[in-house]
């Protein structure tokens, strides 16, 4: 019962978070999730090759590079037969970052959407809320206004999602 209310908890600043954006004329995609590790290992998973892959959707088929520096690249490519420049995340870099607390990097468009020569921005926070549960929140930013940046954005509210909810699979399941 408690748990179920935290939870219920989290879930009502989120949806208030991201209408409060909105709101104010400021489209971001944000998504929360409490997982059962630490942040440290929140943030592993999200700043090496090897964590990377252990949790993103299709991740036994995924091609990436990660160097975690300022400017260092963040690509992740899920469409390994496609050309250079269309295999996914094709040159992305890694804005910053703070060890253990928060992660930012660019991010495409798929190959086929027309918005797909601009970048959007990924911030993600790693917030302590127990010796073993973390906060993760990423929020996803730079979306252009039109009908195909409309379709970009709703494209990517489903999968951040899904991302966010693998995330959390892979630590309740152990890992």
């Amino acid at each position: 019962m408690r748990k179920s209310l935290f939870l219920f908890a989290f879930a009502v600043l989120t949806v208030s978070r991201a209408a409060a954006l909105e709101a104010a004329g400021y489209r971001a995609i944000v998504e929360e999730v409490v997982v059962d590790a630490s942040a440290q290992a929140a943030w592993a998973v999200w700043t090496t090759n090897e964590g990377f892959q252990s949790f993103f959707p299709g991740g036994d088929d995924l091609e990436t590079n990660i160097e975690l520096r300022p400017g260092g690249p963040f690509e992740v490519f899920m469409l390994q037969d496609n050309p250079p420049g269309e295999r996914g995340c094709d040159d992305c870099q890694i804005l910053g970052y703070q060890e253990g607390r928060m992660l930012s990097f660019t991010w495409t468009n798929r190959p086929d959407m027309a918005v797909r020569p601009h970048h959007t921005h990924v911030v993600i926070t790693f917030e302590p809320i127990g010796e073993k549960l973390t906060r993760v929140v990423l929020v996803a930013d730079g979306w252009g206004d039109g009908k195909d940046w409309d379709a970009a954005y709703a494209y990517f509210d489903k999968a951040w999602s899904s991302v966010m909810q693998a995330l959390k699979a892979h630590f309740d399941e152990g890992n």
